[in-house]
């Protein structure tokens, strides 16, 4: 007969060694079945890649803003030396020439394209900026118009 301490235990003193191994068995295969922490494992499967995919975008876009900002200001370089009373084109393509030269972490291979009227400078500026991404080189083009400055009488 069972003592009150041991009623409502299930099989105490009369399990065999196979059928308490039974138990166990069965709890590891209930454990392995379990899904619980899948969704973690699908997480880090995920998030790290496109996290990174995130990152080199942004990075890629702030270099190509750099780079457009470089143009910009490589063009107006130039549109400025040009425009001056006496300037040329000639010496539009040195200022601009010179600037690039010392831009080249934002923008490199360089194009510039002065044309100078009786008003008006126009300067065009083409280059590639640095990219993260190997064989990914996006051009930039910008232009600045300067009117030419001219002595005009009281």
């Amino acid at each position: 007969m069972r003592s009150k301490r041991d009623q409502g235990r299930v099989g105490l003193g009369r399990a065999t060694p196979a059928a308490r191994t039974g138990g166990t068995v069965t709890r590891f295969v209930r454990r392995i079945r379990d899904e619980t922490g899948s969704a973690s494992v699908a997480f880090l499967l995920v998030f790290p890649p496109a996290l990174l995919g995130l990152l080199v975008a942004i990075i890629s876009a702030a270099m190509y803003y750099y780079g457009g900002s470089a143009a910009i200001t490589i063009a107006q370089t130039g549109a400025t030396a040009a425009a001056a009373e006496h300037g040329s084109t000639a010496a539009c393509r040195e200022a601009s020439e010179d600037l690039a030269r010392r831009v080249t972490s934002a923008i490199h291979d360089v194009q510039v394209r002065c044309t100078r009227s009786a008003t008006t400078v126009t300067v065009t500026v083409t280059g590639t900026p640095l990219s993260l991404i190997t064989g990914f080189a996006p051009t930039v083009t910008h232009t600045a118009n300067v009117e030419v400055e001219r002595l005009t009488g009281p």
